[in-house]
């Protein structure tokens, strides 16, 4: 596979990107991180309460996204709705 045949780094396409790391991190900032060590803290603290269902609804979310992607040819769809 060529360089120009390999996917850009789109954040839309990125389950960790567009809705994990964003309701995890939510949970994390709601205390004041003191430094690196803190924030680790925090993400042991955070990741088993955390809502796995959050995650299986948008890895089940992802193919239709990929397809949008390709879809739109490099265009946007950053108003997709899952469908």
């Amino acid at each position: 596979m060529s360089l120009l045949q390999w996917p850009p780094n789109i954040l839309c396409l990125n389950p960790v990107d567009y809705a994990i790391w964003g309701n995890l991190q939510e949970r994390i900032y709601r205390t004041r991180i003191r430094d690196v060590d803190h924030l680790v803290e925090r993400l042991v603290e955070e990741w088993p309460i955390f809502d796995h269902e959050i995650i299986s609804s948008t890895v089940t979310q992802w193919q239709a996204r990929l397809r949008a992607g390709v879809k739109a040819d490099r265009g946007h769809f950053e108003d997709f709705a899952g469908h």
